[in-house]
């Protein structure tokens, strides 16, 4: 018997919020193992290898996950459905992979100072993506077998790469290690899930739901691709400009504000596909919106007061001395987790589930354009202190135009709905 819909609903967040934070704990504590080898410089190097890897995902992921489960959220038992959009993504994703990495590994070569070793690490971390198939577990709210092979595969990453720095310690060499150690986790957890019967084998083609994918995903896709482009493109671009030291200072304090930022994004994903489910249901979709609120506004306030409070324990610990001028870079980045939770709430999980992720992708796709003019300039101007500033301002850009999109689509949203209950009573 299944449990009741309130209790796999604390089993979703716990198991969820169990998993991301050895996504994000992890590959923050290889960076005590990364720094006595490697330096300041090393680790800028790596920190460029993992985001050649970053850019590569972000396009073959495309959207196509948020897309799945807003069409999947309406049926979680529906094998059939889920085994035949998984079948089609990985279709879709293939034909993306070939090319974004193709053109990723030349730029990489070419332009920066990681080599072909590094190249290869992006290479090989893209392609984990192709089996990366979160939503399943999420659709089918299964996440308990989902979460421990997460967390076993990721802590795996600390003796793989200690090991191999122990006798090849080269910035190639670490970044080799997570990439592996990501193809492991992604493949796995892709067999997993035909295993526990959560998808299954299927060759029925189904170009009509390929086409609704690709309809569905484009929108999140330009938001996708210009929040994260916006993130992984800062340390390259750091690097390009200041060398792979300042990107290393810079990446120190990122990688804290990252992880903090998205502890919260598997209630992001739970709660998509949830609301997505009860978005017929006024009263049901209200406190399933302010229940995702309250959850993620309070991860956001106590990951900004630990960022401000413990700053310099936690770079000094992780990063040593070498590290310090970071303290500050990160007490700095303490506002943005309160305005990224409200941003995901009212801006992605919303409009998305109502419908209006176009208004999200628009967003987004202006901060990317204005990061990309404002960054660079900012770091030339005033160095690691001008990046740090520029994205303060595009996320505060971002938060601002959110909540008045949100307040414009939501009078519409709610009022449309009321209006339909009175007429239907009537």
């Amino acid at each position: 018997m299944s449990a009741p819909p309130r209790a796999r609903l604390r089993q979703s967040i716990g198991f969820g919020l169990f998993q991301q934070a050895s996504n994000y704990l992890v590959p923050v504590l290889v960076f005590p193992l990364i720094t006595p080898i490697l330096g300041v410089h090393g680790m800028g190097l790596y920190a460029m290898m993992i985001a050649g890897g970053q850019i590569i995902a972000v396009f073959c992921e495309y959207g196509f996950s948020q897309a799945a489960l807003a069409l999947a959220g309406h049926h979680p038992y529906d094998i059939k459905l889920r085994s035949q959009l998984a079948q089609s993504i990985l279709k879709l994703k293939i034909f993306i992979f070939l090319p974004v990495a193709i053109l990723v590994s030349l730029g990489l070569i070419l332009l920066t100072p990681v080599g072909w070793l590094g190249a290869l690490s992006a290479v090989i971390l893209g392609l984990c993506t192709l089996f990366q198939h979160e939503w399943v577990f999420y659709a089918a709210e299964s996440l308990r077998s989902y979460a421990w092979w997460t967390v076993l595969t990721r802590w795996l990453i600390l003796p793989v790469t200690w090991i191999s720095l122990y006798f090849f310690p080269t910035a190639s060499t670490a970044a080799l290690s997570y990439a592996c150690c990501y193809a492991l986790w992604s493949i796995g957890a892709w067999a997993m899930a035909r295993y526990i019967g959560l998808i299954n084998r299927t060759n029925e083609k189904n170009e009509a739901q390929e086409k609704l994918l690709i309809q569905h995903g484009w929108s999140i896709f330009i938001q996708s691709i210009s929040y994260n482009l916006t993130l992984v493109s800062a340390p390259l671009i750091m690097g390009a400009i200041l060398g792979p030291a300042a990107s290393g200072l810079y990446i120190a304090a990122e990688r804290i504000k990252n992880a903090a930022l998205a502890i919260s994004s598997p209630l992001t994903t739970l709660f998509l596909s949830r609301l997505s489910s009860k978005r017929s249901d006024l009263n049901a979709f209200r406190i399933e919106l302010k229940r995702g609120l309250y959850l993620q506004l309070g991860l956001g306030v106590i990951a900004a007061i630990g960022m401000t409070l413990f700053a310099k324990v936690i770079i000094l610990l992780l990063f040593g001395e070498a590290f310090a001028p970071a303290i500050h870079y990160l007490q700095a980045f303490a506002v943005l987790p309160i305005m990224a939770a409200l941003v995901n709430v009212f801006g992605t999980q919303f409009l998305v589930s109502t419908h209006h992720g176009k208004y999200c992708a628009i967003i987004m796709f202006c901060s990317l354009v204005i990061h990309l003019i404002l960054f660079p300039l900012a770091v030339i101007l005033w160095g690691i202190w001008g990046g740090i500033c520029s994205v303060i301002l595009v996320e505060f850009f971002i938060f601002c135009t959110s909540m008045l999109v949100f307040n414009h689509v939501s009078h519409q949203f709610f009022n449309a709905r009321t209006g339909s209950v009175s007429n239907a009573e009537s």
